[in-house]
């Protein structure tokens, strides 16, 4: 009895240490603080073949998506272990990106005026123009 406990935890331990965390995410954007999507994913045969429908992050997040987290909780776990992992679920949570507040400039709408600073001179935009940079032209003879 002692060793077929012991095979148990021994099992356990083994098949538990394979709980894993995934983490995407999109360093330039900010995550909205609450998921908009939080959902049990469905998977068979140790977590090889999947039940789930695919997600379309494009309809979820149409300011684009932020962060992704897929991960096994304590409860998905138990729930794979008691069915000796032959069902194994996982979270997968999707955070959109915070959208900022727009302002919209009508194309239309002249350019403000430049600031007058003490000392600055402004050149007209024909002064400013450069000549093309490149290789010099070479002529036949």
């Amino acid at each position: 009895m002692r060793k077929c406990l012991q095979a148990l935890a021994l099992t356990t331990a083994i098949l538990g240490a394979g709980c894993f965390n995934h983490l995407i995410y999109d360093s330039a954007s900010v995550p909205e603080p609450t998921p908009v999507y939080d959902h049990w994913q469905h998977h068979i045969l140790y977590g090889l073949a999947t039940l789930s429908p695919p997600v379309d992050f494009r309809e979820l997040c149409p300011y684009g998506v932020a962060q992704v987290e897929n991960y096994i909780s304590f409860a998905n776990f138990l729930v794979a272990f008691f069915t000796f992992f032959m069902y194994t679920p996982s979270n997968l949570e999707v955070y959109c990106a915070e959208v900022k507040e727009v302002i919209m400039i009508p194309p239309t709408a002249p350019p403000p005026p430049a600031p007058e600073l003490p000392g600055v001179v402004v050149l007209p935009p024909a002064a400013t123009e450069t000549a093309p940079v490149g290789p010099p032209a070479v002529e036949p003879r």
